[in-house]
């Protein structure tokens, strides 16, 4: 989750809370459901191959 943290500009809070349905992965973009901030905007931020194969890695992991 560090790659994510360092490469996207999500806040940990928005990280935390992230969905595997926040995760587009056809178009490498994640779009937070929650944002902490004060506008309540919501916003798209997008990552990079290592932070991708990192996600997958990560996610493969509770699939057994």
């Amino acid at each position: 989750m560090f790659l994510i943290y360092s490469t996207t500009g999500l806040r940990r809070k928005e990280i935390l809370n992230l969905r595997v349905g926040d995760i587009d992965f056809e178009k490498r973009m994640i779009i937070p459901r929650e944002s902490s901030s004060r506008t309540k905007r919501t916003w798209i931020t997008f990552y990079n191959d290592e932070a991708e194969e990192a996600l997958k890695r990560y996610l493969g992991s509770f699939q057994g």
